[in-house]
């Protein structure tokens, strides 16, 4: 089985054994994701590194995804700017809406792209787990970017890498969600970042709407 990522220029084919990185840009943090690792590898065909690569400059270029805790690590980053362009998905853990204004402007131009809140009928509601909703943090929604119809970046209002952790830490936004839920939206997020919106597919309708039902 081959998992090929749909977006622009990204040309990232992965066999089912691969091995995908949790890439973040920020400083080195020894997180280890033995757990979330074994539950990926469980519930699906694919092998998640089980320690978070921090990577700088062109390091990250090949990864089809960068998490960032903090905008202000990638704001005026031309090659992260660049990457997002070809086809990588920027998730951002928080940030104002006016910072995001100002990075996606700066990124896309002004007329390009648009934010918006996660609609429930969004791919990442539906791209391996049917998710009735996700988890809304100080009044904060998920949000996306949507560039050249597909995802080119997601903004939690949660602190999803760090409480999926070995060990996780205590996100008071997540408590009631649960691991389990946590656990889904990640592999949602996964899947939507290594093969884009997939399921828009009509090969998937009876199936979606049979558990639907």
């Amino acid at each position: 089985m081959k998992i090929l990522s749909m977006a622009l220029g990204l040309s990232l084919s992965l066999s089912a054994t691969a091995t995908i990185e949790l890439v973040a840009v920020q400083p080195a943090q020894n997180w280890r994701f033995t757990r979330l690792a074994q539950e990926v590898q469980k519930r699906t065909s694919l092998t998640l590194a089980t320690t978070l690569a921090v990577r700088d400059g062109s390091n990250f270029s090949t990864s089809p995804w960068l998490w960032v805790r903090n905008l202000a690590f990638v704001a005026d980053d031309i090659a992260v700017a660049q990457w997002i362009r070809k086809g990588g998905m920027l998730v951002v853990a928080g940030g104002d809406a006016a910072t995001l204004t100002t990075f996606t402007a700066r990124t896309f131009g002004k007329s390009t792209g648009a934010w918006q809140n996660i609609p429930l009928d969004h791919e990442l509601m539906r791209s391996f787990y049917l998710l009735d909703t996700l988890p809304v943090c100080n009044q904060q929604r998920w949000r996306s970017f949507t560039f050249a119809a597909r995802l080119a970046i997601v903004v939690i209002p949660q602190r999803l890498l760090a409480y999926l952790r070995d060990g996780g830490a205590d996100v008071p936004c997540l408590r009631q969600t649960g691991r389990e839920m946590a656990t889904r939206m990640f592999i949602n997020l996964l899947m939507v970042a290594l093969a884009g919106d997939y399921k828009k597919d009509q090969v998937h309708l009876p199936e979606i709407l049979k558990r639907l039902r």
